[in-house]
């Protein structure tokens, strides 16, 4: 179990050295490392459970309003969380893979900080690693975000051993920044778009601009990481470009209102089955990624936030990736 203080503590170390287009340096983020306070719980004496009450309790609010329901924090609440099956299964897998939130915390302050720099307006929010048995990787739950750190204990994590190889490479710790990048600027700029608006073409430039912000902000990011890709599958994806798009345009998909098509071509899925080819799942991100790229070619001026608006991906635009 990873060894903590009772009050959650802001490190202020050496930031973690920039991706491949900045110098810039940004100081670590805070998050409240909940998962282990939560497990070491019962352990401890009724001051420091007080004092760990007193010191993270927007964050422990917003976790037990997540996990039961419950609008509110108390001794009871916390002690009966500390002896439940999802710590005793989750805590011991995730101090494993992040025996520290050194590097999660770096990383989220690179996140934040090269937004900022970017023109992103994210909202100010507190920050908890957790462990629970909700679906959601990140969860924001009032100003809180809780970071599921059981979400990504690896491929070869025992307790994922009966999903699909697709969900089991969705999980390894490496996908985190991306995941957690995805969701804050998802958050702050969500799809909005409805009726003709509402298109495929619509539905891939935005989840295109939602890549490149992520290849803009998180740490060292990579095209293949920030597609959630094998490197077989990308490869292969890669050297098949050029039939992806021509069997796109010719299918008259691009245009078609069906969210079932949408979500066909850019939700998470074994493969793409509506092109004469089948293509590896959430092939609809990369072809917007490569609308996205062309448009910035000839537009070198625009900002993420336009490329992440309306105004941008439900336009009509003469692309091609």
């Amino acid at each position: 179990m990873r060894k903590t203080l009772l009050l959650p503590v802001l490190l202020v170390v050496a930031a973690l050295s920039c991706n491949r287009s900045s110098e810039e340096e940004y100081a670590p983020a805070e998050i409240s490392d909940l998962a282990a306070l939560m497990a070491d719980y019962n352990n401890i004496d009724t001051a420091s459970r007080l004092a760990f009450i007193d010191s993270c309790r927007p964050e422990a609010v917003a976790f037990f309003k997540a996990i039961a329901e419950e609008d509110t924090l108390d001794d009871a609440l916390a002690s009966a969380w500390s002896a439940s099956l999802a710590v005793a299964v989750f805590t011991p897998a995730a101090d494993s893979v992040f025996p520290t939130l050194d590097p999660l915390r770096e990383q989220l302050g690179h996140i934040l900080g090269e937004a900022a720099d970017e023109g992103l307006e994210l909202p100010r929010r507190r920050y908890a690693a957790v462990v629970y048995g909700r679906p959601e990787a990140v969860l924001f739950v009032d100003s809180v975000a809780l970071i599921a750190l059981n979400h990504f204990l690896g491929a070869e994590y025992p307790g994922y051993s009966r999903w699909p190889a697709y969900r089991r490479l969705e999980k390894e710790p490496a996908n985190l920044p991306y995941y957690l990048a995805e969701a804050l600027v998802a958050q702050a700029y969500p799809y909005q778009a409805e009726g003709s608006d509402a298109t495929l073409m619509s539905h891939l430039l935005y989840q295109g601009a939602l890549a490149k912000a992520k290849l803009a902000i998180v740490p060292r990011a990579e095209v293949r990481g920030v597609l959630e890709y094998n490197a077989e599958d990308f490869a292969w994806i890669e050297e098949n470009k050029d039939r992806l798009w021509a069997e796109l345009v010719a299918s008259g998909l691009l245009f078609d209102t069906s969210e079932s098509t949408a979500a066909r071509f850019v939700a998470p899925s074994p493969a793409v089955r509506d092109l004469p080819s089948i293509y590896p799942g959430r092939i609809g991100r990369y072809v917007g990624l490569k609308l996205v790229e062309d448009y910035l070619r000839n537009n070198p001026d625009a900002t993420l936030s336009f490329l992440l608006s309306p105004g941008f991906y439900t336009a009509q635009h003469q692309l091609t990736p």
